[in-house]
């Protein structure tokens, strides 16, 4: 009897396979028949699941998205207060560092290999992960982008100069001071935080 194979499950572990080639390699520098060999499948079987190379990286973004605010929402449980899933949102910035760093060599890939569809994917990817932070920290939307840009920043200034800033620091800062905010406990502390930003 056949072997029945869930295609989306299976879609997701060649994406999952091709992280890494991507991120390390480039766009440029992958072809499907390296993919193939990398991930262990046929091309035949790789052209069955996905038509080109570029299918494949667009798709990367989605996917990754998916995984990244999967996790999120089973770190960040309803019945935690808001200071304990922020602090488990920020622990997971802190695990992701790496991942983050990839998807933005990706993004930079994407967008210099112009495929066209470019925007439509940022865009998607950016509206996914601010909802996400709307909605597991209670915040506002605009609140969310902040942080999402701001992350953005922080990732991209991490990939160009590695021992530039620390980046565990300027998470625990960015933690700090969205306490003060969710929390509601302007005071003192945020006295201390506005203080060492204005130091820098």
């Amino acid at each position: 009897m056949p072997k029945i194979v869930d295609r989306d499950e299976y879609r997701k572990e060649i994406l999952g396979k091709c992280f890494g080639l991507f991120s390390g390699k480039g766009y440029a520098n992958v072809t499907m028949r390296e993919i193939a060999g990398e991930i262990g499948v046929s091309t035949g079987t790789l052209y069955h699941y996905f038509s080109t190379k570029e299918e494949i990286f667009e798709q990367l973004f989605p996917f990754a998205a998916e995984n990244n605010i999967g996790d999120y929402f089973q770190r960040a449980a309803k019945d935690l207060t808001a200071g304990e899933k922020l602090e488990r949102v920020s622990e997971f910035w802190l695990e992701s560092e790496q991942l983050y760093k990839a998807l933005m060599l990706l993004a930079i890939d994407l967008f210099r290999n112009n495929t066209g569809n470019s925007e439509q994917i940022f865009s998607a990817f950016a509206q996914r992960y601010t909802s996400a932070l709307s909605e597991i920290l209670d915040i506002s939307g605009e609140l969310a982008q902040m942080i999402f840009i701001y992350l953005l920043g922080l990732v991209f200034h991490s990939v160009l100069t590695p021992h530039g800033i620390s980046y565990s620091d300027e998470i625990s800062l960015l933690r700090q001071l969205l306490q003060s905010v969710i929390e509601e406990e302007g005071g003192e502390e945020m006295k201390i935080i506005i203080g060492k930003l204005k130091k820098i």
